[in-house]
């Protein structure tokens, strides 16, 4: 990891010496929020994050430094990946393939009514994540993300989770997409942390509403085959504004 962020940082000095002044570059804003309410744990759980991202003439090459904050609204159900706190927050990410990148990330936690742990402490994470949208014919789509990552305060072993989702989706205006789909997912974990083993078959809708770069999207499922919790029905509210 070390070597990565050298060969990072290096390239971030060239683009701030080929730049007449600071004010040759751009800086692009990114905002994602998403609540989830677990029916396994009976309880939400929110976890946000704003991001000033340097527009650099590497494309395929983004830092960015912002603050995450995250909000356990389960009574303490929900793992220690998502707990009460605030991070300020700096990371990598390199774009290797058009819907494959990789990234190192480092955060300085503050936990927010904390009596179990250390108010404050370092946190690094690193891995890869992958995303793929298709359009098929007659309006249905198949959407993929997947992602391995090691957050050192959970374990040193990554986490994996891969979802897929086929689905139809109805385009009665610009602005708005519901669709309905069927989706498999599975997260492989190697501490509680993280979360548990699970593999699920799910049945979902969503509906997502778009205005220029921001989204604001709600959605549902219901798992009639889990190894966790058979028959759960969860929630999910996301808010963002992505410029990648």
């Amino acid at each position: 990891m070390k070597g990565f962020f050298t060969l990072i940082l290096f390239l971030c000095g060239l683009q701030l010496l080929h730049a007449k002044d600071l004010t040759d570059i751009d800086v692009s804003v990114s905002f994602y929020s998403e609540t989830i309410y677990d029916s396994r744990i009976s309880g939400a759980v929110n976890e946000s994050r704003l991001r000033l991202i340097p527009e650099l003439d590497y494309k395929w090459l983004r830092p960015y430094a912002g603050v995450t904050f995250s909000k356990d609204l389960s009574n303490g159900k929900a793992p220690i990946l998502t707990e009460n706190m605030i991070a300020p927050t700096a990371g990598l990410q390199v774009k290797a393939l058009p819907f494959l990148y990789f990234f190192g990330e480092a955060r300085r936690l503050y936990r927010i009514n904390n009596e179990k742990r250390n108010d404050s402490e370092k946190e690094l994470r690193y891995g890869a994540f992958a995303y793929h949208y298709l359009d098929l014919p007659k309006n249905m789509f198949n959407e993929f993300y997947g992602e391995i990552i090691v957050v050192d305060r959970v374990d040193t072993k990554p986490v994996t989770v891969l979802w897929n989702k086929l689905g139809f989706r109805y385009l009665p205006y610009a602005w708005l997409r519901p669709d309905v789909y069927l989706e498999g997912f599975t997260r492989m974990s190697p501490n509680p942390g993280y979360g548990p083993d699970e593999n699920e078959l799910r049945l979902g809708s969503r509906l997502t509403f778009l205005k220029g770069f921001w989204a604001a999207g709600v959605s549902m499922t219901y798992a009639p085959v889990s190894n966790v919790k058979k028959g759960g029905i969860d929630s999910l509210l996301v808010i963002s504004r992505e410029v990648f």
